[in-house]
């Protein structure tokens, strides 16, 4: 089955070809387009304001649409290059990519696609008179944020994006500086958190702390807009130098060792649901050599970026929870403790469902949930926390067993609660202003 080039490179590379065509719809809707086409299209003979929506089957099964445009644009610059047909596409992710099989795809969203129920993570292809990967990744994170907001956050058409930014409809092919993408975020009452190892307090920040940092908020549903060299990623087959964006919307876990061991993209100029290890992101995710020579970096010194949108409540970014180290280690050294490193599963999350997941806990000694009981009754109001749920070993972690948690405060980074199963709680009591220790006897 042959639809469009740049949709038969999608189904082959990532669906093994399996996808097929079950009907298609003239003259539907697609918000994306029709922007596009009252800013530039409207006087073009072979433009309607209208797409032609296909609905995909995957075994006889409803797999999503993807909505093509009636012109194919052209590059700016020469006008002789073809971009893609492909506008918005709901499409269900690849069948391989099951927990099962340790692909954690967190900002799927249950999506109303035009009147379709549809479980993905919204892609769409670039028209580069309005916008390149910049741009188009601001809209897929917009989407995923506006699902998980309930509405409180709101996507727009790209050319819309694109002049918030500028001030004008027309990229011609030239992408956002991450604090363009920042201030897009916010405008969309989202808060951003720019992650910049050419700035401070991030310049001494490790691959591995960064790595942790996005893991974090992947792991809470957020898409992280990630920058990467082209020239070092397997998908853009041996591509010249050139500073790109993708958007990381899952992980993938190692079945034998536990770990996260890389992440889920989606690449608007290439492939949705895609797969980069975490050596292949070490390498790829760092500015261009050419773009080191003209700033004077030197060559091994990298130069990594990543931005992405919370709920506006959130005023504490994930490194303020960095501090969970050294209070393990002293109430280690104190003999409270016999281990410092706990593996932990960092999440943000609103205090209602820490609530929530705490109820649903099973202790091995159902006391201790009394006892722990005490310590969250002195726990201040805070609308978002970070919870680091704490694991014996690995592999722990990917069954989601936990042996404690530590929870700081969303809006300032305040530690407010700390609990070892069987152990000790320490909380922060907001009337005495004060940080206790409890230990379990």
């Amino acid at each position: 089955m042959e639809i469009t080039p740049s949709f038969d490179e999608i189904n082959k590379r990532i669906y093994s070809s399996k996808l097929k065509l079950g009907k298609i719809e003239e003259g539907a809707l697609d918000e994306n387009w029709y922007s596009e086409y009252k800013n530039l299209f409207r006087d073009d003979p072979q433009a309607t304001p209208w797409v032609t929506r296909i609905y995909l089957e995957y075994k006889k099964k409803d797999w999503g649409i993807c909505n093509l445009r009636p012109v194919q644009p052209r590059c700016p610059e020469s006008h002789d290059m073809l971009s893609s047909e492909i506008s918005e596409m709901y499409i269900k992710p690849p069948k391989h990519m099951t927990k099962d099989n340790g692909y954690y795809i967190k900002c799927l969203c249950d999506t109303n696609a035009y009147g379709n129920g549809i479980g993905c993570v919204p892609f769409i292809m670039p028209n580069p008179y309005f916008w390149v990967c910049a741009q188009a990744s601001v809209w897929i994170a917009l989407k995923c944020l506006e699902n998980r907001s309930n509405g409180a956050v709101e996507s727009a058409p790209i050319p819309e994006i694109q002049k918030s930014a500028t001030g004008h409809y027309f990229s011609d092919s030239e992408g956002l500086v991450f604090a363009n993408i920042t201030r897009l975020l916010k405008m969309n009452a989202c808060e951003a958190f720019v992650y910049d190892t050419s700035m401070d307090p991030f310049k001494s920040f490790s691959f591995d702390e960064m790595y942790n940092i996005i893991y974090a908020y992947v792991e809470s549903g957020l898409p992280v807009i990630l920058g990467v060299d082209v020239s070092k990623l397997d998908w853009w087959d041996n591509s010249p130098p050139g500073y790109h964006t993708i958007v990381l919307i899952g992980h993938t876990i190692d079945k034998e060792s536990g770990k996260i061991d890389g992440f889920i993209p989606h690449d608007e100029s290439r492939f949705p649901y895609l797969e980069i290890k975490k050596d292949e992101l070490k390498r790829a995710g760092d500015v261009p050599k050419t773009y080191k020579e003209r700033m004077g970096i030197p060559e091994d010194v990298a130069i990594r970026r990543s931005v992405v949108g919370t709920p506006p409540a959130v005023k504490a970014g994930y490194e303020k929870t960095f501090s969970h180290r050294i209070i393990l280690d002293q109430l280690c050294l104190k003999g409270v403790l016999d281990k410092e490193e706990y593996p932990i599963r960092p999440m943000l999350i609103h205090r209602e469902d820490f609530i929530n997941w705490l109820n649903k806990q099973e202790f091995d000694d159902e006391a201790f949930k009394d006892f722990l009981g005490e310590g969250i009754k002195r726990f201040p109001y805070i609308p978002f926390i970070w919870i680091l749920q704490l694991h014996e070993h690995e592999m722990k972690r990917r069954e989601f067993e936990t042996i404690g948690a530590v929870i700081y405060d969303g809006t300032n980074g305040n530690l407010i609660l700390l609990f070892i199963e069987n152990k000790l709680v320490l909380y922060y009591d907001a009337k005495e202003d004060q940080y206790k220790i409890d230990i379990y006897k």
